[in-house]
Parts: structure tokens; C-alpha cells; sequence
């Protein structure tokens, strides 16, 4: 084989490993983002070097993965039962907030992007429904919008009410915050009962084997009122 043929070997085998590895580190990253409780978040040990990251917003922990990194699994995972936040402060960049915590023993700060609506609009656009019907789970005033507020009150009030740390499902969440004064008591438990009942709807729903879990919206118009109502009390 002549030497400009090793050469072109070479170059179009390292071009193929380059292709394979964009692809693998997109996809990853994609998949991460598109996640519901995934948040673009910088981590450091306190006094060390800041890592652009993704933490995502489990059951039972906070989990952290580094942005340039092809492994599936979390860098970091702190047990919510385990974490003890500081307090926070405004980040230098606008649309920032550094969080101050400690997990494992150890000092930590995440700077988070807090871009719950544009976060959330990616995912309407992400699940277009042109039927007529509600989706329970994607619609605005659905399910995703819960999880969102949910997860919007545990980031922006945790460090003052440690309560909302711990792994309670989003209906004990909800009444914690009321509890807390951080949402009106009567907006908690309507919101908190729409999830119940959305959550019974999709199971039912599931069990005649339908690929959507969608329902006529006078169904449960109330309810979507509800959610509606709290999404715009809290972010107008």
C-alpha cells in the first residue's frame, strides 16, 4: 500500500471516530436537557475550579453530570436526605443563582440557570397536540407544569425551608410550600388534588393500552384551571 493511501486510511478512520464521537456526545447531551428536573448548572468544591455540568432534580437525590463527558452516569449524586443547603446568592451572569451547600461532607456551589419558562416552552414544542383533546401530561396546565413549579419552589426556597429538600412527592411538596407561605394554602391543595387526579386518569387511561394519556379538556377543566392559575402566580 502506497503511503498516501495509509495516510488517507488513517485521516478518514479519524474522522469516522470523530463523527462517532460528536454523535454520541450530542445525543448524551440532548437526551440529558430534554429531561423534565434537568437544569445547565455549573459545579465546584468551594475554592475550586467551576465544571459546566447538568444537575437533574430525582426522587431521591440530586444528581450532577459534567457537560463534556460521554459517560451516561452521574458524576455526583447527593442524597436529598443528606444535603444541607447553605444559602444562596445572585450569580455574576444574569439569569444565575449560586447555591451554596453541603453533600458528602463536603462544601459545594452550583451555579444554576434558572430557565424554568423556556425550559418548559421546549417541552410544549416538543409535544405538539393538534387533537383537540388534553394531554394530561404535556398540555399547559398538565402534569409537567406541576413538576416545574415543584421543582421551581424547591431550587428558589430550599435553602430557607429545608423541608422541601426531602423526597416527599410532589403533592406533600406542594402543601409543604403553602405551609411555608411560599404559595396560597387553597392553590396548593387544588393543584396538589389535580395531580392525584391526572395521575388516576393516565393510569386508567394506560390500562386500555392508549398511546396518549389524553381526555376531552371539560373533563378536567377545573383542574387545569388550578395549575394554571399557580403557574401564573408565580411567574406572572
Amino acid at each position: 500500500m502506497r503511503a498516501l493511501d495509509v495516510v488517507l486510511a488513517v485521516a478518514f478512520a479519524g474522522a469516522l471516530a470523530g463523527l462517532a464521537f460528536l454523535s454520541v456526545y450530542f445525543v448524551r447531551l440532548r437526551g440529558l436537557l430534554h429531561k423534565y428536573g434537568t437544569f445547565q448548572c455549573a459545579l465546584r468544591r468551594k475554592g475550586g475550579r467551576w465544571i459546566p455540568g447538568i444537575i437533574a432534580l430525582q426522587a431521591d437525590a440530586i444528581e450532577w453530570y459534567p457537560r463534556r463527558s460521554l459517560v451516561l452516569n452521574s458524576k455526583w449524586s447527593f442524597p436529598r436526605e443528606l444535603l444541607e443547603i447553605r444559602g444562596h446568592r445572585q450569580g455574576m451572569l444574569p439569569g444565575t443563582t449560586v447555591v451554596e451547600f453541603l453533600g458528602d461532607g463536603v462544601e459545594y456551589e452550583a451555579a444554576l440557570r434558572t430557565e424554568i419558562l423556556s425550559m418548559r416552552q421546549k417541552m410544549h414544542d416538543g409535544h405538539p397536540n393538534d387533537t383537540g383533546l388534553f394531554d394530561l401530561k404535556h398540555d399547559a396546565g398538565g402534569m409537567v407544569d406541576i413538576e416545574f413549579m415543584v421543582q421551581y419552589l424547591v431550587l428558589a426556597h430550599s435553602h430557607q425551608h429545608p423541608a422541601l429538600i426531602e423526597n416527599k412527592g410532589n403533592i406533600e411538596l406542594l402543601r409543604r410550600a403553602a405551609s411555608a407561605g411560599l404559595i396560597p394554602p387553597e392553590a396548593g391543595k387544588a393543584v396538589g388534588d389535580a395531580y392525584r387526579r391526572y395521575r388516576r386518569l393516565q393510569h386508567e387511561i394506560r390500562l386500555n393500552d392508549a398511546e396518549r394519556a389524553r381526555v376531552p379538556p371539560a373533563t378536567v377543566a377545573v383542574e387545569a384551571g388550578a395549575v394554571k392559575a399557580l403557574w401564573q402566580h408565580l411567574f406572572g
